[in-house]
């Protein structure tokens, strides 16, 4: 017995160990193919890191062994191979890959060619927090904890260090060793890719290469695999080979893909031509000395081959000529590279003053960019609503009363700065993150799911127009004319007599903002579900549809709260369509009556309506209250007996008392009758 345990107490303590490792090999094989994604695309390889450990159970999904899918990215628009895969909904496609390099690469790919997400590509590359909450706020999962998932992985796992690989090697000491040697090794491989700029001699390459065949005569220069890096107005630089990219260039030398093609002022990745310059650093502002201008001598020539050529910001040649980008050049045009020169020493001493006071004043806000963007600025936890109507001032007061900042200059600064009008929607704000989050998922829409509780007792329209208005954005009178609105709700297979049919209460997780569309698209949604096969076949050995079991449920649920009585009575009821007994059913009568009786009286018997079960055999034609999910299953399980009748019980305890003969039934019903007559006396 003691062997047993100790066996079963060692598994235990392994098991997070094992799982643990299962993480750090997924790091270890992929951290790679990220970093070379995030240098191409943008996408920050942390982001691509956390969301392939997400997706693909840490490589181990079927989607992941059987198709090489890290993601879970659909077919929509592909064109490649595929597999069908049982997901939201049965057999639904998804792409398949050569590699798992080929789905990192579509992965980066699909975030950075939809619409959707390209407000991501604005943050920082760094910022993992903003591209977690912004990718939720995309819908690229329904999981409302997708964020704070992959945020949870980032930060246990320290993915944020691969967001700049150079660093990689400096790791907390703390870390366990088996951490830090997989972790090292995958760092070890990005740091043998850094650029060879300081092992090369920087030279100056010749002020007018035209082609390569001139590079070579003027300089030198091998075309070779062996590149090295050159300078043009003391600006780091190299020269392309042939079928090299933007892309490839930056991550060779470890740059962001915007990075390079910010210091080559260029919009977009593109093929290069052999022996074209390429800047791996930001061009100058001005050239150096000696080159103060320069002679067109070609038709053709424009004013970015000139910035290239002379390693001058394209803004600045612009700004120095009066010129505009596209401006036209002919032979003999002058073009200034550099304007006067730089202030005398008396003049600079003359500043001194001026520039201590920026420095004063770049401290000052050095200190305000920290205190906005990573101290805690907010002393409570807040749920903030935001209407359509609301103005940016209603919305800061909201924070200020709820939130109760801790510096209310930060606040005021972050929604200046980064929200100039909130969006609409529900907004918990946690007091634990700095001024700038909250201004951002003001502005990007970031907000927290509404449970939307549609639960007890649900017999009218007004009763729904309540719980719905009370709950969501959407007003009562939305709500209540779409309950009327026939047009409106057969869309969702039902109208203004029988939208009970569609309405199981449960709890509901949707945006606070979610249209009156929307929120029934929900609930006939979780309808369907509801009604599997398995539930249809149960329906069909009673003789009933879903339809007919929602309509006999919703008397079931009319008759007892008692939920251990619902098989019961629903077993009675079905015992007399069977036997081709009406129902008389008392919960009908009160219907008809709008629920207004205290009880049910012979004259109540004689109103003339299709819903009068004492009249009328079979059911009446819709359901009468939202019926229960325990209701449904109550009528599709009915207890097997021989009870048709039964009266509410003499203990007034809410439960019944059931009979096979009317004979019993009368005896029972004059037990309860005494009991009432003697309470009502007392």
């Amino acid at each position: 017995m003691r062997k047993t345990v100790a066996l079963l107490i060692s598994f235990l303590c392994c098991f997070p160990l094992a799982a643990q490792d299962l993480y750090e090999q997924y790091i270890a094989t992929y951290s790679d193919a990220a970093v070379a994604e995030m240098y191409r695309s943008g996408v920050p390889a942390s982001i691509t890191l956390a969301q392939g450990l997400l997706e693909s159970g840490m490589g181990r999904s079927t989607l992941a062994v059987q198709a090489n899918n890290h993601f879970g990215i659909k077919c929509h628009g592909w064109t490649g191979m595929k597999v069908y895969h049982d997901d939201d909904a049965k057999d639904e496609c998804f792409r398949k890959y050569e590699s798992v390099e080929d789905s990192y690469k579509d992965h980066s790919d699909f975030l950075r060619y939809k619409d959707r997400y390209k407000f991501l590509f604005d943050l920082e590359p760094t910022d993992y927090k903003g591209w977690c909450y912004g990718l939720k706020s995309a819908g690229y999962a329904t999981d409302p904890s997708y964020a704070n998932k992959l945020i949870n992985i980032i930060e246990k796992y320290r993915l944020y260090e691969f967001d700049r690989p150079q660093t990689a090697a400096s790791r907390n000491q703390t870390t366990t060793r088996k951490q830090t040697a997989t972790r090292n090794q995958a760092a070890s491989r990005h740091q043998e890719r850094k650029p060879r700029e300081s092992a090369s001699v920087r030279r100056e390459i010749p002020e007018s290469p035209s082609s390569m065949e001139k590079l070579r005569k003027a300089d030198g220069f091998s075309f070779s695999l062996s590149r090295e890096v050159y300078e043009r107005n003391s600006v780091p630089c190299v020269l392309a080979f042939g079928g090299e990219s933007y892309s490839s260039i930056a991550a060779e030398y470890e740059l962001f893909l915007k990075e390079i093609l910010r210091f080559n002022e260029e919009d977009a990745d593109r093929e290069l031509k052999p022996g074209e310059l390429v800047y791996i650093r930001p061009k100058k502002n001005f050239s150096r000395k000696g080159l103060d201008k320069h002679i067109c001598d070609a038709d053709g020539e424009n004013l970015r081959d000139i910035s290239q050529r002379y390693g001058v910001k394209l803004k600045s040649i612009l700004k120095m000529n009066g010129l505009e980008a596209d401006s036209p050049l002919r032979e003999g045009d002058v073009i200034k590279l550099r304007t006067k020169s730089m202030k005398t020493r008396k003049t600079l001493l003359a500043a001194l003053p001026v520039l201590l006071l920026l420095a004063a004043a770049a401290a000052y806000f050095a200190g305000s960019w920290y205190i906005d963007r990573y101290r805690p600025n907010f002393t409570r936890d807040y749920v903030l609503y935001v209407y359509p109507d609301s103005s940016p001032e209603s919305v800061r007061d909201s924070i200020v009363r709820g939130a109760a900042p801790r510096s209310l200059r930060s606040l005021d600064r972050m929604l200046r700065k980064e929200c100039s009008q909130p969006k609409p929607g529900r907004y918990v704000i946690d007091r634990k993150v700095p001024s700038v989050y909250v201004a951002r998922m003001l502005r990007l829409g970031w907000q927290t799911p509404q449970t939307l509780a549609l639960s007890g007792t649900i017999r009218s329209r007004e009763r729904v127009v309540k719980l719905i208005s009370r709950q969501m954005m959407v007003d009562s009178a939305t709500v209540d004319n779409a309950l009327r609105d026939n047009d409106f709700l057969a869309k969702y297979g039902v109208d203004s007599t029988d939208f009970f049919t569609i309405i199981l209460p449960d709890n509901y997780q949707l945006w606070w903002t979610a249209s009156i569309d929307e929120i029934f698209a929900r609930l006939r949604s979780e309808y369907d579900a509801f009604w599997t096969e398995e539930r249809v076949e149960k329906a069909r050995l009673q003789g009933l549809t879903p339809y007919e079991v929602s309509i006999l449920a919703s008397i079931v649920q009319g008759e007892t709260r008692r939920e251990e009585e619902y098989p019961v009575i629903a077993a009675v009821y079905l015992n007399r369509l069977h036997r081709g007994m009406k129902l008389q059913a008392d919960p009908t009568i009160c219907y008809i009556y709008g629920y207004t009786l205290n009880r049910v009286l012979r004259k109540h018997l004689e109103a003339e309506s299709p819903y009068n079960t004492y009249k009328y055999a079979g059911l009446p034609p819709t359901p009468i209250n939202a019926p229960s999910k325990a209701c449904l299953e109550a009528v599709l399980n009915p207890d097997s007996h021989d009870y048709i009748f039964f009266c509410a019980s003499p203990a007034f305890d809410g439960s019944h008392r059931f009979a096979v003969s009317y004979s019993e039934h009368m005896k029972n019903a004059r037990e309860f009758q005494r009991a009432l007559n003697a309470r009502n006396r007392r």
